[in-house]
């Protein structure tokens, strides 16, 4: 009994490491994109990343003249209204769409 009881966990321990490890490779695929764009975002207009990811002459110039426009800020509420109204639209449907679900009677 004690084998198969061992055994038991062992596979356990097993598919519970390869999951996490799946996971941390699917997070890494997701996530790599992702800090390429911020970090060439960094780098100074007309420069392009060459042999190395992290770049010498990294500025933050880029986005202080983007703040200084006038039109980034109106980007900005733009992009942030959307994104409140998008987000009260799916919680409020996804809510009904729960309340119905809890007081239906499915036949079947």
């Amino acid at each position: 009994m004690k084998n198969r009881l061992g055994s038991f966990r062992s596979n356990a321990n097993l598919s519970n490491f390869s999951i996490r490890s799946l996971l941390l490779v699917g997070a890494r695929i997701v996530l790599f994109p992702l800090g390429i764009v911020g970090v060439t975002s960094l780098i100074p207009v007309g420069q392009t990343l060459e042999g190395t990811i992290f770049h010498h002459a990294c500025t933050s110039a880029i986005y202080r003249e983007a703040q200084l426009r006038e039109t980034f800020l109106v980007a900005f509420i733009d992009s942030t209204l959307v994104a409140i109204v998008v987000t009260a639209l799916a919680i409020f449907t996804s809510t009904l769409a729960g309340h119905v679900m809890v007081i239906s009677i499915f036949l079947g």
